[in-house]
């Protein structure tokens, strides 16, 4: 249980990071995060990511991410090699 991060981890952005004390997160390696209304006008400026208690979530080697808002109740798996744009912001409508 944890949070276990692999070599390269590049975090360009604030970014919030929650995690249940009884949960699982792996992050591989060569993982990038940015967020930034300048990087990506159509996200909020807050990346964020929250595992719930008794959640596990794996993310690959090499993936990249701009301005996600994830939320994760039991599992996610992000495979190698992703990329994944630029999440809604329900402020905006």
């Amino acid at each position: 249980m944890g949070v276990q991060f692999g070599k390269n981890c590049i975090v360009r952005s604030s970014f919030s990071l929650r995690v249940g004390r009884t949960a699982n997160v792996e992050i591989g390696d060569n993982f990038r995060i940015t967020g930034s209304n300048l990087a990506n006008p159509l996200c909020k400026n807050q990346s964020c990511i929250n595992v719930a208690e008794g959640a596990k979530m794996i993310i690959g080697n090499n993936v990249g991410m701009s301005s996600p808002t994830i939320y994760v109740h039991e599992s996610l798996v992000i495979g190698n090699h992703v990329n994944l744009g630029g999440g809604y912001n329900h402020t905006r409508l």
